[in-house]
């Protein structure tokens, strides 16, 4: 009798954990239609999940790997810096790696992943913040866990916040005399000063020096929410052993309902449109660069329009627009691309080495 009874409440435990697991993310159908015929990649198992907190995540499973690796993006970016603290995202982006409650110590997470033959990295962009890392598949668990922590309990401690920041004044000073950086920032300037495209991204000594921590905190807690992440993993473990994984570590995110940042306004300022602006060159280079702000239709275009065009004029066949600038001696290269410049605004560029 005893035994049964033993029995029955392992058995409604059981059911019971399975319930309260379902109650915490719904899978999504996914609907693509697109067949893989790649052999390396016939065996892989793929899911799509929307955790209870909002966030989107898309797990693969794959026998054949021996290095697991997972992603984060956060659509917090550049575009949400205050006026005050122009960097600030950026800056909480290094301030993530410098410990949480559970895992303290400054280095930790750098050092568990580099331990196991792992790869860490993260970067701001304009409307998001992207954490990712690889590692050996013995070691995923621990390091996901780690991961999931950035965005549960950092501690954003005042001794880190002045370490961290001479490493972002670094990042700033090796930009300058990078001339791609150089005319990514001119192309801001002349930009329309009413977009937030205009902000000094990167931010640097000078403009994050007298950030409090409760600010940082202030931003963190305003900017980084549940709803508005989505999580990539990959792995030689089993799609339910994966799920398991992730409801446990991401869940416990908070979900504050933040809305995605919406712009009205264009990137590129009327009054400099159709006018030719000169950069003068750190290195010993020459080129010519041009940027068109796509309708806003064109960001999501499932027909990828812009991206077939761009991708046919860069293309060096016979008498294609390469071949014809290089007969006469007009360039020597060019680059074509259509760059997403936020969620819905993209810009065509072109850009042609003389």
């Amino acid at each position: 009798m005893m035994l049964r009874f033993k029995f029955l409440i392992i058995f409604l435990f059981s059911i019971f954990n399975i319930f309260a697991m379902d109650t915490k993310y719904q899978i999504v159908e996914d609907k693509s239609n697109l067949k893989i015929l790649n052999p390396s990649l016939k065996d892989r198992n793929t899911l799509k999940l929307r955790l209870s907190n909002g966030m989107k995540v898309y797990i693969i499973s794959d026998k054949n790997t021996d290095k697991s690796a997972a992603a984060i993006s956060v659509l917090a970016g550049s575009w949400d810096d205050p006026k005050e603290f122009p960097g600030m995202a950026h800056f909480c982006e290094h301030m993530l790696f410098k410990g949480s409650k559970k895992y303290p110590k400054e280095s930790e997470y750098m050092k568990f992943i580099w331990d196991n033959s792992g790869v860490p990295n993260a970067y701001t962009a304009s409307d998001r913040t992207v954490y990712m890392f690889s590692v050996n598949d013995s070691a995923f668990d621990e390091a996901l866990d780690r991961l999931s922590y950035f965005f549960r309990d950092p501690i954003f401690d005042a001794p880190h916040i002045a370490k961290e920041l001479y490493a972002v004044d670094q990042e700033h000073s090796k930009n300058i005399e990078n001339d791609g950086r150089r005319a990514h920032m001119v192309s801001k300037e002349i930009g329309n000063p009413n977009h937030p495209n205009a902000k000094f991204s990167t931010g640097n000594a000078k403009t994050l020096q007298s950030i409090p921590p409760s600010e940082l905190r202030k931003w963190y807690e305003k900017h980084y929410s549940a709803n508005q992440m989505a999580l990539v993993i990959y792995s030689n473990k089993d799609l339910d052993e994966l799920t398991q994984l992730v409801v446990e570590k991401f869940t416990p995110i908070a979900n504050i309902g933040k809305d995605q940042i919406t712009i009205n306004e264009s990137i590129f300022n009327e009054e400099n449109s159709g006018k030719v602006t000169y950069i003068k060159p750190i290195s010993n280079i020459q080129y010519l660069l041009l940027e068109w702000e796509l309708d806003r239709k064109f960001t999501d275009d499932e027909t990828k329009s812009a991206d077939l065009i761009a991708f046919t004029l860069k293309r060096g066949q016979k008498n294609s627009l390469l071949e014809v600038l290089k007969k006469e001696h007009l360039a020597e290269d060019l680059d074509i691309v259509v760059e997403k410049a936020g969620s819905d605004q993209s810009l065509f560029i072109l850009e042609i080495k003389l």
